[in-house]
């Protein structure tokens, strides 16, 4: 499964509506930066069905985040 080979995987998005251009408010900015900590995908990857992504992934997101 952490190929994402099998025939019903799926990504989980989080969407924000926000102005464009705007910041995240601080409390959403402070949950997407847990989900995408180390401490939050091992949150949920302990039962089993969901992975955490790669660390260029994580990344990428966490710029977006703070930018």
């Amino acid at each position: 499964m952490a190929a994402q080979r099998y025939p019903l995987s799926r990504r989980i998005f989080i969407f924000a509506n926000r102005p464009p251009g705007q910041p995240l408010p601080a409390a959403l900015r402070e949950f997407v930066r847990y989900a995408l900590s180390r401490d939050g995908p091992h949150a949920v990857a302990d039962d089993g069905i969901f992975l955490p992504l790669p660390a260029a992934v994580v990344q990428r997101e966490l710029n977006r985040v703070t930018a």
